[in-house]
């Protein structure tokens, strides 16, 4: 996440945020789940309640702070 996230929110912060959902859905299997959990969220993307998905959250919302 350290490297992940300032990649895409550079993307997302100069409008490319196509860009940024294709290259997350060609590498997402080489994502660790907590990984694919943030990302998701930080680009808006669609992810269902399952238990792992909500402590991915939490563990999201602590790694990334709303800037």
């Amino acid at each position: 996440m350290k490297y992940l996230n300032p990649i895409y929110r550079a993307l997302l912060d100069t409008n490319q945020k196509d860009l940024a959902v294709k290259w997350f859905n060609e590498s997402i299997d080489f994502y660790h789940p907590l990984a694919i959990a943030s990302l998701k969220k930080l680009l808006g993307l669609e992810e269902q309640k399952t238990y792992l998905g909500q402590l991915a959250e939490a563990v999201a919302e602590f790694v990334t702070p709303d800037m």
